[in-house]
């Protein structure tokens, strides 16, 4: 659709000068990731879907509305992705009119219609890996945007029906360390996640670096922030290896979210990452655990004595492992 009558409106008081304005982005993705992209009708270039929030219109209204609009879809959002403005998404029309975005991007997932361009705003629609969207010619808006957010929208997306696995930020701070604290009775004895701003921030520093990847799991229709997964340890060359670290948050620990977000590591671990071995150390006393990597198709390999120092103690630890030949008939 064009103009809206409320912009409009405004245009006829303040002409071509600066305008700030509200809006949304929506980032629909695939079982595999990928994002779905529209092409412009009047510079041919690919964007996101989105666009400017109403009077009256809640953003996640007009998520839901600019989806349907522009490729004919429905979708549930997820996950805020981020909050992006500044000079990167100042837009100059050929008209001479100037708006400054500020909008709130949303993941999402299609759940009903069979994507197609509008023929007025839309001539085509596209699914992109991460790595086409690098390649693609975008508009100045969807560049800012990927540009903005960075990994998050390369490598966030991985879900199956109930979860979703997405890059720990600084913006999770505060949910987490809440989280953590609600879940201490469920944690301990076996597993001390942080605890405090330095502590988190570490834990940042950590899945950072190349030997490491960590990831938050989260409701896929929501924001409810179900538990942690890391692969530790990871060693490429003859090993292609890595170690296996999980917990829960409550309330959600017993309702097999965990079960399904480990499973979408896994499929990183040997998909993505190339790995060919992934471990898991347990405490032997820790049946709930136990019962969920073997449930995965885990085989206990051994048996290491004070393993691990957890909390000041050295404790034994069972030794499971699953290859990468033993998993494509369970995922």
């Amino acid at each position: 659709m064009g103009m809206s009558e409320y912009l409009r409106q405004l245009r006829a008081q303040v002409g071509h000068a600066l305008l700030v304005l509200p809006s949304v982005t929506v980032l629909p993705r695939d079982d595999e990731g990928r994002v779905l992209l529209v092409r412009n009708t009047d510079t041919g270039r690919w964007m996101t879907i989105g666009g400017l929030v109403e009077p009256g219109e809640a953003p996640v209204e007009a998520a839901v509305r600019e989806a349907r609009e522009e490729a004919g879809v429905d979708v549930a959002l997820g996950p805020v992705l981020g909050v992006v403005g500044g000079p990167g998404f100042e837009v100059r029309y050929p008209n001479g009119d100037v708006s400054a975005y500020v909008a709130t991007v949303y993941d999402a997932r299609v759940v009903s219609g069979d994507a197609a361009p509008d023929g007025q705003e839309t001539t085509e629609i596209g699914w992109f890996s991460g790595t086409e969207l690098g390649t693609l010619d975008l508009d100045p808006f969807a560049a800012a945007t990927l540009r903005e957010l960075g990994n998050t929208v390369a490598r966030r997306g991985a879900h199956s029906p109930r979860v979703l696995l997405t890059k720990p930020t600084r913006g999770d701070q505060r949910e987490f360390l809440a989280a953590v604290a609600a879940s201490r009775e469920l944690h301990e004895p076996w597993v001390f996640p942080p605890t405090d701003r330095a502590t988190y921030r570490g834990y940042l520093d950590r899945v950072a670096r190349p030997d490491c990847e960590g990831w938050l799991v989260r409701g896929v229709d929501g924001d409810a922030l179900v538990g942690v997964v890391n692969l530790n340890n990871i060693v490429h060359g003859t090993m292609e290896s890595a170690a296996l670290g999980y917990y829960a948050f409550v309330p959600h620990a017993g309702r097999g979210l965990m079960r399904e977000a480990l499973a979408l590591a896994i499929d990183e671990a040997f998909g993505r990452l190339g790995l060919h071995r992934v471990e898991a150390n347990v405490q032997p006393e820790n049946v709930r655990s136990i019962a969920l990597v073997r449930g995965l198709g885990f085989v206990q390999e051994g048996y290491s004595r004070r393993y691990l120092k957890i909390a000041g103690d050295w404790r034994d630890h069972e030794r499971w492992a699953l290859v990468a030949e033993d998993w494509p008939a369970r995922a």
